[in-house]
């Protein structure tokens, strides 16, 4: 297990939360494919990925870049899990 979730505290909450609210994913997975005009992102992003992350893996990144869907994109990408924030809060800030 990685470092990161240590603390009672955190674990408490975490617990607590769940205890109340419960985990339920969303009942509908939104693709962009509704309508044309809200699939391309006319923003900057910052995409933020991480080598150990196998849910959101980098090279899903891939095909939006491919098709022109995030034309101001920066990528970084850190050696960390999914949980980046706990685990490196400090290279996620740079």
């Amino acid at each position: 297990m990685k470092e990161y979730p240590e603390g009672e505290e955190l674990k408490r909450a975490f617990v607590e939360r769940l205890s109340r609210d419960g985990l339920e994913g969303p009942g509908v997975v939104w693709t962009g494919r509704e309508r044309e005009d809200l699939r391309r992102i006319e923003v900057p992003v910052l995409y933020v990925g991480q080598t150990g992350d196998w849910v959101c893996r980098t090279d899903l990144m891939a095909e939006p870049k491919g098709m022109g869907l995030v034309p101001d994109l920066e990528e970084k990408v850190i050696e960390a899990g999914h949980w980046c924030l706990y685990e490196c809060p400090e290279r996620v800030a740079r």
